[in-house]
């Protein structure tokens, strides 16, 4: 048993303290069977509340129907999803693709664990267990969800099996505007309809479109080919020879989950080469030269390997079908323009929760959540636009000067401390503490752990202590 302290620091513009019944009730302690703060949704009181559209029910989504409903005297939200159940990408199915030939939404495989500890994968108010195992079956977060949601009574403001087709501004008075959201049932999608909102929330997340890399020589190839998001077991690849294509977490995970049943996987990757030990039958290569006519692959350093098949492991793209052009504009990953990766430069009432790349997602859905629901009060202050747009550049340049990153990076928080960055920013625009500390070093010592240690991280369990302290174990 290994004890790690380290007290909070203190914020450079707003300082609050974190007391230990505070901490705990909001992050340790389990709220049990009984729902408690039910909100019932009352559509005939409507003088002087918002109706707000939430695009999405999963956990961002979830997040946002939660604070928005704990201000019912402001707000009446409503959610679209189209899916049959809440819970986004946590919603598994075998099938790769529904009834109609769309591509399923979730992209988790039947093996997946959770890359992180859930008490890192906790929406704040609702804690796990801390007892048990840390790491999680993919069906254990679903159960997770599913119980947040009954416990803060969100499914009465979801409609289910909707798919948003359009949102519009519409003008009003002044500058203002409201948004006409435009719907149609999955099941009949002849079954259309409109409703207007005063604001909007979008929480699609960002694994709904698949990057498919251009690759010389990928026509010509014999075997198949599968993004990682249609990836499910390992047994289809039994004594197979596996090209992984990407060496971030999604690919090595799967690279071990084949191991046990692959005959041999390579890697092509172009990072500088992984720290961490892998299985035997697993080999680091360098990125993907092309591919020859048959099954064989060439690689940057000339050498070259007969495959069978091909997983690429080369991440999602952002996609908002629903969002004209003249709302918003996405041109290399970035989406603009966007104040602080959360509100709409120009339409304020327009919020993005969830947008924000590798991040402790449940932890900063919630804080994203309950910025987007003070801003939507109408309460929050905000700089001129021209000074919005300079500060989004800003940032944007900043970012890739200090971690020497691409222009496909915008809205990726995963170097350094970017993504506490972004909640400080939230924190301080909206007057809401920060992550406490202990958060952030409990994901530290996860991540430095994973890197070096992928195949073994999992078999450490977590422990909050108090507002300052964690213990992890073996």
């Amino acid at each position: 048993m290994f004890r790690f302290v380290r007290l909070a620091s203190t914020q450079s513009r707003i300082s609050f303290s974190t007391s230990v019944s505070d901490f705990e009730r909001t992050w340790m302690t389990p709220v049990g069977t009984k729902p408690t703060n039910r909100v019932t949704r009352n559509d005939k009181d409507t003088a002087g509340k918002k109706k707000i559209a939430v695009i999405g029910a999963g956990v961002s989504g979830l997040c946002a129907l939660k604070h928005l409903s704990q201000k019912s005297d402001k707000f009446i939200p409503t959610a679209f999803e189209k899916h049959h159940e809440v819970g986004g990408i946590w919603s598994y199915t075998d099938k790769t693709a529904d009834e109609y030939g769309t591509q399923t939404h979730s992209g988790i495989y039947y093996n997946m664990m959770t890359n992180g500890p859930k008490q890192l994968m906790t929406i704040p108010g609702y804690p796990h267990d801390q007892s048990g195992n840390s790491y999680l079956h993919h069906p254990q977060i679903l159960k997770y969800v599913k119980g947040f949601t009954d416990h803060f009574d969100l499914g009465q403001y979801v409609k289910l099996n909707t798919i948003t087709k359009s949102i519009r501004p519409v003008p009003t008075d002044g500058d203002h505007v409201q948004w006409d959201v435009t719907y149609c049932n999955r099941h009949n999608v002849n079954e259309i309809d409109t409703q207007r909102f005063d604001g909007v929330i979008v929480s699609t997340g960002h694994y709904s479109k698949s990057h498919i890399p251009e690759v010389k020589g990928m026509d010509k190839f014999t075997g198949s080919v599968i993004h990682s998001r249609d990836y499910r077991r390992p047994d289809v690849y039994e004594g197979k020879r596996v090209l992984i294509i990407g060496a971030s977490f999604s690919g090595l995970d799967i690279a071990f989950d084949l191991s046990k049943k692959a005959k041999k996987i390579y890697m092509g990757h172009r990072d500088a080469g992984l720290q961490t030990k892998i299985p035997a039958n697993v080999a680091e290569r360098p990125d993907v030269s092309h591919l020859l006519e048959g099954n064989r692959v060439v690689f940057k350093d000339g050498s070259e390997e007969d495959i069978d098949d091909i997983i690429l492991c080369t991440g999602y793209s952002y996609s908002f079908p629903f969002l004209a052009d003249d709302v918003i504009q996405l041109k290399d990953e970035r989406i603009t323009p966007l104040y602080k990766h959360l509100v709409h430069i120009k339409y304020n009432n327009l919020l993005f929760v969830g947008l924000a790349r590798c991040v402790s997602y449940f932890a900063q859905s919630h804080e994203q959540a309950r910025a987007a629901s003070i801003i939507l009060e109408g309460n929050v202050k905000f700089p001129s636009q021209q000074e919005m747009l300079e500060d989004a550049d800003r940032d944007f340049e900043q970012k890739r000067k200090e971690f020497d990153m691409t222009h496909l990076h915008a809205h990726y928080m995963g170097k350094g401390d970017l993504q506490w960055r972004m909640n400080k920013d939230h924190a301080e625009l909206c007057g809401f503490e920060t992550v406490p500390q202990v958060v952030k070093d409990m994901l530290e010592h996860v991540q430095n752990t994973r890197t070096l240690d992928f195949g073994n991280f999992r078999k450490r369990n977590y422990f909050y202590k108090d507002p300052h302290t964690f213990e992890v174990s073996k």
